[in-house]
Protein backbone atom coordinates (compact mmCIF):
# COMPACT_ATOMS: atom_id res chain seq x y z
CA UNK A 1 0.00 0.00 0.00
CA UNK A 2 1.30 3.93 -0.30
CA UNK A 3 -0.19 7.13 0.68
CA UNK A 4 -1.46 9.58 -1.92
CA UNK A 5 -1.25 13.35 -0.59
CA UNK A 6 -2.78 16.21 -2.94
CA UNK A 7 -2.32 19.82 -2.15
CA UNK A 8 -3.67 23.08 -3.86
CA UNK A 9 -1.03 24.93 -2.10
CA UNK A 10 1.54 26.27 -4.39
CA UNK A 11 4.36 24.02 -3.62
CA UNK A 12 3.50 23.90 -0.65
CA UNK A 13 5.23 20.03 -0.26
CA UNK A 14 8.58 21.97 -0.63
CA UNK A 15 8.33 23.32 3.09
CA UNK A 16 8.80 19.47 4.42
CA UNK A 17 5.80 19.18 6.72
CA UNK A 18 2.02 19.70 6.17
CA UNK A 19 -1.09 19.82 8.52
CA UNK A 20 -4.48 17.73 7.35
CA UNK A 21 -7.58 17.92 8.69
CA UNK A 22 -9.19 14.74 9.64
CA UNK A 23 -11.88 15.18 7.53
CA UNK A 24 -9.65 15.21 4.60
CA UNK A 25 -7.98 11.77 5.52
CA UNK A 26 -8.74 8.79 3.61
CA UNK A 27 -10.98 10.89 1.12
CA UNK A 28 -10.57 8.66 -2.24
CA UNK A 29 -9.55 5.28 -0.47
CA UNK A 30 -11.32 2.24 -1.01
CA UNK A 31 -14.01 1.26 1.81
CA UNK A 32 -12.04 -2.04 2.41
CA UNK A 33 -8.63 0.07 3.42
CA UNK A 34 -10.78 2.74 4.97
CA UNK A 35 -11.84 0.32 7.64
CA UNK A 36 -8.60 -0.83 8.87
CA UNK A 37 -7.48 2.72 9.04
CA UNK A 38 -10.36 4.79 9.65
CA UNK A 39 -9.73 4.78 13.50
CA UNK A 40 -6.62 7.07 13.57
CA UNK A 41 -5.16 5.84 16.72
CA UNK A 42 -1.36 5.45 17.45
CA UNK A 43 -1.04 2.55 16.17
CA UNK A 44 -2.89 3.08 13.06
CA UNK A 45 -0.32 6.53 12.22
CA UNK A 46 2.48 4.39 12.89
CA UNK A 47 1.04 1.85 9.96
CA UNK A 48 0.47 4.97 7.99
CA UNK A 49 3.45 6.94 8.35
CA UNK A 50 5.85 3.15 7.29
CA UNK A 51 3.90 3.13 3.85
CA UNK A 52 5.57 5.25 0.95
CA UNK A 53 3.75 8.30 -0.27
CA UNK A 54 3.39 10.14 -3.57
CA UNK A 55 3.42 13.72 -3.11
CA UNK A 56 1.20 15.55 -5.51
CA UNK A 57 -0.38 19.24 -6.30
CA UNK A 58 -3.95 19.79 -7.81
CA UNK A 59 -4.19 20.69 -11.37
CA UNK A 60 -4.05 24.21 -11.38
CA UNK A 61 -1.63 24.31 -8.53
CA UNK A 62 2.42 25.03 -9.14
CA UNK A 63 4.85 22.71 -7.79
CA UNK A 64 6.57 19.06 -9.03
CA UNK A 65 5.37 15.65 -7.35
CA UNK A 66 7.39 13.86 -5.56
CA UNK A 67 8.02 10.59 -3.56
CA UNK A 68 8.91 10.59 -0.45
CA UNK A 69 8.66 9.18 3.31
CA UNK A 70 6.91 10.45 6.15
CA UNK A 71 8.83 10.69 9.23
CA UNK A 72 6.69 11.99 11.84
CA UNK A 73 2.74 12.49 12.63
CA UNK A 74 1.61 14.81 15.21
CA UNK A 75 -1.47 14.88 16.42
CA UNK A 76 -3.50 17.61 18.00
CA UNK A 77 -7.27 17.02 18.09
CA UNK A 78 -8.82 16.82 14.71
CA UNK A 79 -5.24 17.86 12.99
CA UNK A 80 -2.44 16.05 11.79
CA UNK A 81 1.29 17.32 11.48
CA UNK A 82 2.87 15.18 8.83
CA UNK A 83 6.82 15.48 9.21
CA UNK A 84 8.22 14.20 5.69
CA UNK A 85 11.35 14.20 3.09
CA UNK A 86 11.64 13.13 -0.35
CA UNK A 87 13.49 10.70 -1.62
CA UNK A 88 16.34 11.97 -3.28
CA UNK A 89 17.39 8.81 -5.01
CA UNK A 90 14.49 8.98 -7.01
CA UNK A 91 13.91 12.20 -9.80
CA UNK A 92 10.99 14.37 -9.62
CA UNK A 93 7.60 13.37 -11.27
CA UNK A 94 5.68 14.73 -14.50
CA UNK A 95 2.23 15.67 -13.52
CA UNK A 96 1.39 14.71 -17.04
CA UNK A 97 2.56 10.97 -16.64
CA UNK A 98 1.09 10.43 -13.79
CA UNK A 99 -2.25 11.56 -15.14
CA UNK A 100 -1.50 8.85 -17.78
CA UNK A 101 -1.13 6.30 -15.73
CA UNK A 102 -4.13 6.83 -13.39
CA UNK A 103 -5.62 3.72 -13.66
CA UNK A 104 -2.39 1.72 -12.15
CA UNK A 105 -2.46 4.36 -9.74
CA UNK A 106 -6.25 3.99 -8.81
CA UNK A 107 -6.56 7.38 -9.01
CA UNK A 108 -9.58 9.07 -10.09
CA UNK A 109 -10.26 12.27 -12.25
CA UNK A 110 -11.39 14.07 -8.94
CA UNK A 111 -8.77 13.56 -7.35
CA UNK A 112 -6.88 15.93 -8.97
CA UNK A 113 -8.80 18.87 -8.15
CA UNK A 114 -9.25 17.87 -4.57
CA UNK A 115 -6.75 18.43 -1.14
CA UNK A 116 -6.99 15.08 0.23
CA UNK A 117 -5.12 11.74 1.61
CA UNK A 118 -5.65 8.89 0.29
CA UNK A 119 -4.52 5.31 1.25
CA UNK A 120 -4.04 2.95 -1.86
CA UNK A 121 -3.45 -1.09 -2.76
CA UNK A 122 -0.40 -1.69 -4.55
CA UNK A 123 3.45 -1.29 -4.70
CA UNK A 124 3.81 2.27 -5.64
CA UNK A 125 7.53 2.11 -6.59
CA UNK A 126 7.02 -1.40 -8.83
CA UNK A 127 4.25 0.83 -10.66
CA UNK A 128 6.33 3.78 -11.27
CA UNK A 129 9.17 1.50 -12.64
CA UNK A 130 6.68 -0.25 -15.13
CA UNK A 131 5.91 2.60 -16.56
CA UNK A 132 9.22 4.27 -16.70
CA UNK A 133 8.15 7.01 -14.52
CA UNK A 134 11.23 5.96 -12.59
CA UNK A 135 14.80 4.06 -12.93
CA UNK A 136 14.48 0.46 -12.15
CA UNK A 137 16.17 -0.28 -8.77
CA UNK A 138 19.99 -0.71 -8.86
CA UNK A 139 21.59 -3.62 -7.92
CA UNK A 140 22.50 -3.57 -4.04
CA UNK A 141 26.13 -3.62 -3.43
CA UNK A 142 27.28 -4.51 0.52
CA UNK A 143 28.26 -1.67 2.01
CA UNK A 144 29.99 -1.83 5.84
CA UNK A 145 27.06 -1.85 8.37
CA UNK A 146 27.20 1.70 10.14
CA UNK A 147 25.75 1.93 13.79
CA UNK A 148 21.79 3.45 13.51
CA UNK A 149 20.48 6.45 15.20
CA UNK A 150 17.80 6.37 16.87
CA UNK A 151 14.88 7.78 15.04
CA UNK A 152 12.25 9.87 16.94
CA UNK A 153 8.94 8.25 16.99
CA UNK A 154 7.31 8.05 13.86
CA UNK A 155 3.92 9.43 15.67
CA UNK A 156 3.19 11.82 18.14
CA UNK A 157 0.10 12.17 19.57
CA UNK A 158 -0.30 15.59 21.62
CA UNK A 159 -3.78 15.77 24.16
CA UNK A 160 -6.13 17.73 22.65
CA UNK A 161 -6.58 20.99 24.31
CA UNK A 162 -10.16 22.08 25.67
CA UNK A 163 -11.21 25.87 26.90
CA UNK A 164 -13.12 25.23 29.93
CA UNK A 165 -15.37 28.60 29.65
CA UNK A 166 -16.90 29.36 33.38
CA UNK A 167 -18.58 31.80 35.46
CA UNK A 168 -18.32 32.16 39.36
CA UNK A 169 -18.75 28.86 41.04
CA UNK A 170 -15.22 27.48 41.66
CA UNK A 171 -16.45 24.09 42.48
CA UNK A 172 -18.16 23.06 39.70
CA UNK A 173 -15.59 24.58 37.75
CA UNK A 174 -13.06 22.22 39.44
CA UNK A 175 -14.70 19.27 39.24
CA UNK A 176 -15.31 19.46 35.44
CA UNK A 177 -11.52 19.93 35.04
CA UNK A 178 -10.55 17.44 37.24
CA UNK A 179 -12.70 14.87 35.01
CA UNK A 180 -11.34 16.39 31.98
CA UNK A 181 -7.92 15.91 32.48
CA UNK A 182 -7.79 12.87 35.15
CA UNK A 183 -10.31 10.77 33.13
CA UNK A 184 -10.44 11.75 29.84
CA UNK A 185 -6.70 12.54 29.61
CA UNK A 186 -6.94 16.49 28.17
CA UNK A 187 -5.24 19.17 28.41
CA UNK A 188 -7.81 22.11 29.93
CA UNK A 189 -7.07 25.62 29.66
CA UNK A 190 -8.51 27.74 32.20
CA UNK A 191 -8.21 31.64 31.61
CA UNK A 192 -7.84 32.11 35.02
CA UNK A 193 -4.47 29.90 36.02
CA UNK A 194 -2.74 31.23 32.80
CA UNK A 195 0.07 33.95 33.12
CA UNK A 196 -0.90 37.52 31.99
CA UNK A 197 2.49 38.39 30.52
CA UNK A 198 1.38 42.65 30.37
CA UNK A 199 -1.85 40.80 27.85
CA UNK A 200 -5.25 42.45 28.35
CA UNK A 201 -8.39 40.06 29.23
CA UNK A 202 -9.33 40.45 25.63
CA UNK A 203 -6.22 39.71 24.17
CA UNK A 204 -4.95 37.07 26.50
CA UNK A 205 -8.89 35.15 25.87
CA UNK A 206 -7.85 35.12 22.04
CA UNK A 207 -4.13 33.91 22.58
CA UNK A 208 -5.31 31.10 24.56
CA UNK A 209 -8.16 29.75 22.78
CA UNK A 210 -6.43 29.84 19.63
CA UNK A 211 -4.44 26.18 20.40
CA UNK A 212 -8.43 24.87 21.93
CA UNK A 213 -9.51 21.75 19.71
CA UNK A 214 -13.00 21.69 22.10
CA UNK A 215 -14.81 24.33 24.40
CA UNK A 216 -16.45 23.11 27.55
CA UNK A 217 -18.84 25.93 29.00
CA UNK A 218 -20.19 25.79 32.57
CA UNK A 219 -23.51 28.22 32.68
CA UNK A 220 -23.96 28.21 36.10
CA UNK A 221 -27.07 30.88 37.66
CA UNK A 222 -24.17 33.27 39.03
CA UNK A 223 -26.75 36.03 37.97
CA UNK A 224 -30.10 37.38 37.90
CA UNK A 225 -32.14 39.12 35.10
CA UNK A 226 -35.15 40.11 33.63
CA UNK A 227 -36.86 42.45 31.12
CA UNK A 228 -37.43 45.79 32.37
CA UNK A 229 -41.34 46.35 32.82
CA UNK A 230 -41.79 48.94 30.63
CA UNK A 231 -40.75 46.92 27.92
CA UNK A 232 -43.43 44.41 28.23
CA UNK A 233 -46.52 44.67 26.53
CA UNK A 234 -49.20 46.45 28.07
CA UNK A 235 -51.49 44.42 30.50
CA UNK A 236 -48.67 41.67 31.22
CA UNK A 237 -47.60 40.75 34.60
CA UNK A 238 -44.76 41.69 36.50
CA UNK A 239 -41.51 39.80 34.93
CA UNK A 240 -39.97 36.95 36.81
CA UNK A 241 -36.28 36.99 37.81
CA UNK A 242 -34.47 34.50 36.08
CA UNK A 243 -31.26 32.81 36.74
CA UNK A 244 -28.32 33.56 34.58
CA UNK A 245 -24.76 33.04 33.51
CA UNK A 246 -22.79 35.79 33.75
CA UNK A 247 -22.26 37.94 30.81
CA UNK A 248 -18.71 36.70 30.29
CA UNK A 249 -19.77 33.15 29.97
CA UNK A 250 -22.24 34.06 26.72
CA UNK A 251 -19.46 36.00 25.25
CA UNK A 252 -17.11 33.37 25.44
CA UNK A 253 -19.31 30.65 23.92
CA UNK A 254 -20.15 32.37 21.15
CA UNK A 255 -16.97 33.51 20.26
CA UNK A 256 -16.29 29.39 19.95
CA UNK A 257 -19.44 28.82 18.51
CA UNK A 258 -17.58 30.84 15.35
CA UNK A 259 -14.33 30.22 16.34
CA UNK A 260 -15.21 25.82 16.04
CA UNK A 261 -17.98 25.54 15.10
CA UNK A 262 -21.26 24.27 17.05
CA UNK A 263 -20.09 20.59 16.87
CA UNK A 264 -17.16 22.14 18.99
CA UNK A 265 -19.16 23.32 21.79
CA UNK A 266 -20.74 21.82 24.47
CA UNK A 267 -23.04 23.54 27.04
CA UNK A 268 -23.29 22.28 30.89
CA UNK A 269 -26.78 23.68 32.43
CA UNK A 270 -27.91 23.27 35.67
CA UNK A 271 -30.98 23.23 36.36
CA UNK A 272 -33.32 26.19 36.15
CA UNK A 273 -30.65 28.30 34.27
CA UNK A 274 -32.29 30.79 31.42
CA UNK A 275 -30.78 29.47 27.93
CA UNK A 276 -29.89 32.21 25.53
CA UNK A 277 -32.32 32.08 22.53
CA UNK A 278 -29.76 33.25 19.71
CA UNK A 279 -27.74 30.18 20.35
CA UNK A 280 -30.55 27.35 19.82
CA UNK A 281 -29.39 24.58 17.96
CA UNK A 282 -26.16 23.76 20.08
CA UNK A 283 -25.57 20.65 22.47
CA UNK A 284 -26.93 21.74 26.04
CA UNK A 285 -26.08 18.83 28.47
CA UNK A 286 -27.96 18.92 32.23
CA UNK A 287 -25.26 19.55 34.85
CA UNK A 288 -26.76 17.88 37.93
CA UNK A 289 -25.15 15.85 40.84
CA UNK A 290 -26.20 12.14 39.01
CA UNK A 291 -22.89 12.71 36.68
CA UNK A 292 -24.88 11.67 34.12
CA UNK A 293 -23.05 14.54 32.54
CA UNK A 294 -20.21 12.90 32.22
CA UNK A 295 -20.95 10.48 29.76
CA UNK A 296 -23.04 12.71 27.07
CA UNK A 297 -19.96 15.21 27.12
CA UNK A 298 -17.07 12.25 26.62
CA UNK A 299 -20.21 11.65 23.47
CA UNK A 300 -19.90 14.70 22.43
CA UNK A 301 -15.93 15.07 22.31
CA UNK A 302 -15.78 11.41 20.49
CA UNK A 303 -18.02 12.77 18.16
CA UNK A 304 -15.82 15.70 17.75
CA UNK A 305 -12.60 13.74 17.04
CA UNK A 306 -11.06 14.88 20.12
CA UNK A 307 -8.47 12.64 21.23
CA UNK A 308 -8.04 11.60 24.39
CA UNK A 309 -4.34 10.77 25.92
CA UNK A 310 -3.85 7.37 25.16
CA UNK A 311 -2.03 6.57 28.54
CA UNK A 312 -5.44 7.68 29.98
CA UNK A 313 -7.80 6.89 27.51
CA UNK A 314 -11.45 7.48 27.32
CA UNK A 315 -13.05 6.48 30.69
CA UNK A 316 -15.62 3.87 31.61
CA UNK A 317 -18.61 5.85 32.52
CA UNK A 318 -20.62 3.08 33.17
CA UNK A 319 -22.28 2.96 36.31
CA UNK A 320 -20.98 1.15 39.10
CA UNK A 321 -24.56 -1.47 38.68
CA UNK A 322 -23.27 -2.05 35.39
CA UNK A 323 -19.79 -2.69 36.24
CA UNK A 324 -20.46 -5.10 39.01
CA UNK A 325 -22.69 -6.65 36.06
CA UNK A 326 -19.97 -7.38 34.12
CA UNK A 327 -17.28 -8.52 36.51
CA UNK A 328 -19.73 -11.13 37.55
CA UNK A 329 -20.47 -12.36 34.09
CA UNK A 330 -16.16 -12.64 33.20
CA UNK A 331 -16.04 -14.23 36.53
CA UNK A 332 -18.73 -17.06 35.61
CA UNK A 333 -17.63 -17.96 32.20
CA UNK A 334 -13.70 -18.39 33.45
Amino acid sequence: MYNVMVTAGDDAWEEGAYVWDRSRILEHTDNTIREVFKALTADVLEQLAKLPTLFMYEQHAEGTPRIGTIKRIQQRGAEFRVIFEFDEALPPLDPAQIAGHKWDLQLADFEFSRTHWAVKDGDLLAILREHGLIPAAPEMVAAPAEPELAAPPPVEVKSAKVFLVHGRDEAAKHTIARFLEKRVGLDVIILSERPNKGRSILTKFREEGEGAAFAVVLMTPDDVGHLRPELLPLGSSAPTPALRARQNVIFEMGFFIGQLGVERVCVLVPPGVDRPSDYDGIVYVPYDDAEGWQRKLVTELHAANVPGNCSVGWPDLRSEREQTCVRQISVSCC
